[in-house]
């Protein structure tokens, strides 16, 4: 049983920054750039290389590993249906060794 409850206190400082920024500043598109900004430093690391980085660039960035991470999804499930395939064969080559 587990007694203590452990939580990201980070995540939930993040969304505060989001909620804060939404509300203090007119602009929608605002926040939403400083949560992009905050998950690409929270994914990548915070580097040099972030404050040179305008938002534009960051969330093209964003969109090419949502992609990257969708199609690599898609070829694990290829290869694991045929990992299943591979397996079942064998299994049935080997039951029809063993009955011979």
């Amino acid at each position: 049983k587990q007694y203590l409850k452990i939580e990201r206190v980070n995540d939930k400082l993040d969304s505060f920054r989001f909620s804060l920024t939404k509300a203090t500043d007119s602009s929608a598109r605002r926040a939403t750039a400083e949560r992009n900004r905050a998950a690409f430093t929270k994914r990548y690391g915070n580097s040099l290389l972030l404050s040179r980085l305008s938002d534009t660039q960051v969330g093209k960035i964003a969109k090419a590993d949502a992609k990257y991470q969708k199609a690599q999804a898609r070829l694990q499930e290829q290869m694991a249906k045929i990992t299943r395939e591979m397996r079942s064969a064998a299994s049935e080559a080997g039951e029809a060794e063993g009955d011979s």
